[in-house]
């Protein structure tokens, strides 16, 4: 270790010879590390799981569950607070947090446990779902209209509630069905729900979580996006055909940045970022893409989503509660993907296929 007091050029674990200590001997950073996974594990009494079927043991929300949520900081940002305390610089801070499978950018303290894209793996993505992709407006203009126009067709569903001035998340179940690619057919297949609205100068804004398959993926993969902090990462092999619970809440913590969120994919966090505005609007979507004059490839188990609660800033409903949760329906506009819409268990299940 090196001291304030000499430089020997000893590289510790972050290349750090510059007097501050190895992070791995900061008896705090350490101790995050060692309780990082019960940190990011939502608790039993908030965490909700499903089966294969759908059927679910279902979470509960009280005051204490929305102090937890409102509350919660995740094992990344506490490394982030606690390097930034002890002197170490961004540049270190980032490769350790790499090192220890986090990212996070340094201009908003947004962060994440997952894994970027690779350059190659972007090129495919951008291809797709390229930066003139929104989540906003008809189904026809919710993806990359130049790479469409370029490379070939594009379909898709969305549920989405109606009152954007309400909800501040979600926490419900998704099953991204078989979701088949192949070089003839379907290109690229995702299966998520999007929290957020546009900013009042018209700006998109906004995160989501889902599972995302590509042709040129080994597999389908867990996946959350943010459209201005950190772009996609990856959160490992999805478990396709199996109902996995998902949950977004924006906190009511804000800084310059906007109101700072927490996603979970199966009660585990897997990423912190920001939204200009608390509520937002969500939508559920199944979005499809393939080249050419390609036909989509026929999904045996088709992409839904069931026992959806939102979360308001009291409290929360199910989605499917009228008038409350006023909710529009779309499909593409040349019929490539349908949708259901009905009841199950209380709330509404979501339910689309390909034609």
């Amino acid at each position: 270790m090196v001291n304030a007091a000499e430089d020997t050029g000893t590289v510790n674990s972050v290349g750090i010879n510059r007097g501050l200590p190895d992070p791995m001997n900061d008896p705090v950073i350490k101790a995050i590390l060692e309780n990082a996974t019960a940190m990011e594990s939502l608790p039993d009494s908030i965490a909700a799981k499903a089966d294969k079927n759908g059927n679910i043991t279902a979470s509960r929300f009280d005051a204490k569950t929305e102090a937890y949520l409102n509350n919660y900081i995740s094992p990344a940002n506490n490394l982030v607070k606690t390097m930034k305390n002890g002197g170490y610089t961004e540049d270190q801070i980032t490769q350790f947090l790499n090192m220890n499978g986090y990212g996070w950018d340094p201009k908003t303290g947004a962060s994440w446990k997952g894994t970027a894209p690779t350059p190659e793996e972007q090129k495919i993505i951008n291809k797709i779902r390229g930066q003139d992709y929104s989540p906003y407006g008809a189904f026809s203009q919710t993806r990359s209209s130049s790479a469409i126009a370029r490379d070939g067709r594009a379909g898709g569903a969305t549920q989405s509630v109606n009152n954007e001035n309400t909800f501040v998340g979600f926490n419900g179940y998704m099953n991204p069905g078989s979701m088949f690619v192949s070089s003839a057919g379907t290109f690229q297949h995702v299966v998520t729900t999007h929290v957020g609205k546009k900013t009042p100068s018209g700006q998109d804004d906004w995160t989501e979580a889902g599972v995302s398959n590509s042709m040129n993926d080994a597999y389908a993969r867990y996946f959350t996006y943010d459209n201005d902090e950190g772009a996609w990462q990856f959160h490992g092999a999805a478990e396709v055909e199996w109902y996995k619970n998902y949950a977004i809440y924006v906190t009511s913590s804000s800084d310059s940045s906007g109101y700072i969120y927490n996603i979970w994919i199966d009660n585990n966090w897997v990423r912190s970022g920001h939204l200009k505005a608390r509520q937002t609007g969500i939508n559920n979507a199944n979005e499809i893409w393939s080249l050419g004059t390609n036909w989509f490839d026929y999904d045996d188990i088709n992409p839904a989503f069931q026992n959806e609660n939102l979360y308001t800033t009291s409290g929360s409903v199910q989605w499917g509660d009228y008038p409350t949760t006023g909710t529009s329906l779309k499909s593409d506009p040349y019929g490539y993907v349908l949708k259901d819409h009905y009841m199950n268990s209380g709330t509404w299940k979501f339910y689309s296929w390909n034609v």
